[in-house]
């Protein structure tokens, strides 16, 4: 057991159940950072999977407690249309706090542009020039 008394941080934002559109991406997660008894700075390990149970990781990383109160992880662009889960748990001079609890986000599907059907269009239709028109 560690020397401090810890008290898990407590996520904000995403908020539960939000839905990010695909082009609004990176998502930063944000926590409230939680209490050291000792005054240290503490660590947070933030977890994103694509299943509650967090089997599918895709990522798990320490981040450094920020002194304004708030500390956030930038993630990187993740797969389109896809619903993922996300905590955070505390840890300071050997003492570790438990996961908050889970969080929902949604990823909304990629929106694909058919640039061909206009190329195709554009290459095939025909200006009629004046002298054609009579």
């Amino acid at each position: 057991a560690g020397t401090a008394t810890v008290a898990s941080a407590s996520t904000t934002s995403p908020a539960n159940g939000a839905s990010i559109a695909n082009l609004s991406q990176p998502v930063t997660l944000s926590i409230s950072n939680g209490y050291v008894s000792t005054g240290s700075a503490a660590t947070y390990t933030f977890e994103v999977a694509t299943d509650t149970a967090f089997n599918t990781k895709v990522v798990s990383q320490d981040v450094a407690q920020n002194s304004s109160g708030t500390t956030s992880l930038k993630l990187g662009t993740l797969p389109a249309g896809t619903d993922y889960y996300w905590r955070v748990k505390t840890s300071a001079e050997g003492t570790t706090t438990g996961y908050t609890a889970t969080m929902k986000f949604s990823i909304g599907a990629a929106i694909v542009i058919a640039s061909g059907l206009f190329l195709l269009w554009h290459e095939t239709r025909r200006v009629i020039e004046p002298s054609e028109a009579a």
